[in-house]
């Protein structure tokens, strides 16, 4: 085994006190306050909180509900508890649950110092430091290019999106406990309690997002550096030192596990998950390419953010974008390899990061983004904890090196201000990022700027603007989205429904047809067919519309009513009554045939 003497690492004292975490948490939150101005958007919002009534209490069924849906995808129970208790605290107000995210947030960079210290602490044990308090700054540096870095906004201010930051803060507590602040023997750990609470919290932090799966190799990587209880090769982990540590492991593989296969099930269930059919192992892997290089990139240059990155149509290993990936993977990991003994930090941090984004890489593929913001809020947690290192290796120079002559001034302050900088420029991106989420319209504004070539980019302005009755200008959106994909059927049915209110009938019965070739089966495409077959007053055309819609789906009630209207208009009172009745048998609750009957006059006698 490689530990230290005695297995004890130095008590530097640097994550006591409470002025780092509590700096820092302020400093978070003040950057991220303009969001409590932001409202909900049309990017699950709508769905998962405002026309969520689950949400609305901490009953049984409320509870039931919570632990046993699969709406949107993820496994979440403790995301959707905790905005049930934003909706009975705020109501509907968007500002409260912005604010419990602002906070939540601000406590993870808090804790992410505290973790911070101690791994440097743990990382300089054998590193003489003329000035400990360096420790602290590297730290705080840490924390704060974590906690302000413009990637970070998508999951602050996105509402929907709290799983990201209730499962970081769970992750935070995990290593927290898992990482002790004073010593720790080599073989095992001085109190086991430490185990049972990390164990406890990253149940936590799994049933609040199920991609926090992989942190058992993220323990077994600190296991090596800088805890050093494990040899670095993995040959020698079966000598008897090494066996209590990696059975303490076993807790974590089988929830890890068995959180994987939830999260599988889950996004089957809400047809999110793509087959080997829809996307191939060589698409998978460079999406897997594409997406590990973008992330590394956009840490050094947080520019043109978007809310969708979205897969193109031409995806391909042999495109530049993946290979210039791939390129920067293979010199990350051989740089990592060659300096493993005079830098450990730097493969493990690579290392980390690979192990933190493996759910969210594209090899398993769910949805059509090909990387988001939001994927990269805990596994580039290792870049900023080795910016603040290096940051503390420098100021600890420069010290020295200005106690022993020179220009004193600038050796010793020239690091702590090149850090200030640095998130001083952080935080002027985030705060330009902010209002981006401001509203649904600014948020698609700004996606379609940033990626033109997203379809669903342009469709989703394309609705912005339709509930703002800006009719023109939503067509031509609908239009672009189509012209970049024209299966997109959601785009040619709003489409057509925009076309038939503007008067354009023959315009809009050309785009259901479209989709009707694509879905003949689809109730709602044969009700729209007869809503335009009416229109134009071909009668015939939209009962026959009517019944293929109903004989699809027949608890579509809007087609019934229709049918109805139609058939009691051109004298046949006795049919039209029957076709409601028909389905009040269905769904006896439902009011609108009901009132259906007493507005067509063909309640019995």
């Amino acid at each position: 085994m490689s530990a230290r003497a005695g297995g004890e690492p130095p008590k530097s004292g640097s994550d006591s006190g409470l002025l780092g975490p509590v700096a820092v948490f302020f400093a978070v939150a003040a950057v991220f306050l303009p969001s409590l101005r932001n409202g909900f958007v049309e990017w699950d919002d709508h769905v998962a909180i405002l026309g969520n009534p689950h949400l609305r209490g901490l009953g049984w069924e409320h509870l039931r509900w919570m632990f046993s849906t699969f709406l949107l995808g993820p496994y979440q129970p403790l995301a959707w508890v905790s905005l049930a208790l934003d909706a009975i605290v705020w109501g509907m107000n968007p500002a409260g649950f912005h604010l419990t995210s602002l906070v939540i947030h601000a406590v993870n960079a808090a804790l992410f110092y505290a973790l911070s210290a101690r791994l440097l602490g743990l990382g300089f044990s054998e590193r003489a430091l003329r000035h400990p308090a360096t420790i602290r700054m590297g730290a705080a540096a840490a924390a704060l290019l974590f906690g302000l870095h413009p990637l970070r906004v998508e999951s602050v201010v996105w509402a929907t999106e709290r799983r990201d930051v209730l499962a970081g803060m769970f992750f935070m507590l995990t290593l927290l406990a898992y990482v002790p602040g004073g010593g720790m023997k080599s073989g095992g750990r001085e109190d086991p309690l430490r185990l049972f609470m990390a164990v406890g919290f990253f149940f936590l932090a799994l049933l609040s997002k199920a991609s926090v799966m992989t942190l058992p190799a993220l323990l077994l990587l600190l296991d090596i550096y800088p805890l050093r209880r494990l040899p670095a090769d993995p040959r020698r982990w079966r000598c008897a030192e090494a066996w209590p540590v990696l059975r303490e492991k076993v807790a974590f593989v089988l929830l890890g596990l068995a959180f994987a296969a939830i999260a599988i099930y889950g996004q089957g269930k809400a047809h999110a998950m793509r087959s080997l059919a829809e996307s191939s192992p060589g698409d998978r892997i460079a999406i897997g390419l594409y997406s590990t290089g973008f992330y590394c990139w956009k840490t050094l240059v947080p520019f043109r953010l978007s809310p969708l990155y979205q897969v193109p149509q031409d995806l391909s290993v042999l495109s530049f974008s993946i290979g210039a990936s791939g390129v920067w993977i293979v010199i990350a990991t051989v740089a990592g390899v060659l300096l493993r003994t005079r830098a450990p930090a730097m493969l493990t941090s690579w290392l980390a990061f690979l192990i933190l984004l493996a759910p969210a890489s594209g090899i398993v593929r769910v949805g059509t983004q090909i990387a988001a913001d939001r994927y990269s809020y805990l596994p580039c947690l290792g870049f900023a904890l080795l910016a603040g290192a290096g940051l503390a290796i420098a100021s600890d120079r420069g010290s020295s090196a200005g106690s022993s002559g020179g220009d004193a001034q600038v050796t010793r302050f020239a690091p702590a201000l090149a850090g200030l900088l640095a998130v001083g420029f952080l935080a002027f991106l985030t705060l330009r990022q902010i209002p981006v989420w401001r509203d649904s319209l600014s948020l698609w504004s700004h996606g379609s700027r940033m990626s033109p070539e997203s379809s669903i980019a342009h469709y989703s302005l394309g609705d912005a603007l339709s509930a703002r009755e800006r009719t023109a200008e939503a067509i031509a959106e609908y239009r672009q989205a189509i012209a970049l994909d024209s299966s997109y059927t959601d785009a040619r049915n709003n489409l057509g429904t925009l076309l038939a209110a503007c008067g354009q009938s023959e315009a809009a019965r050309a785009e259901f047809l479209i989709i009707e070739r694509m879905h003949p089966n689809s109730p709602a495409i044969h009700y729209n067919l007869g809503i335009v077959a009416g229109i134009l007053g071909e009668t015939d055309e939209a009962v026959s519309r009517y019944r293929t819609s109903l004989a699809l789906n027949p608890a579509l009630s809007v087609a019934r009513i229709n049918l109805a209207q139609i058939l009691a208009q051109h004298g046949s009172p006795l049919e039209a009554r029957k076709v409601l009745l028909d389905g009040m048998s269905l769904s006896p609750a439902d009011s609108s045939l009901i009132g259906a009957l007493r507005l067509f006059n063909l309640e019995a006698p």
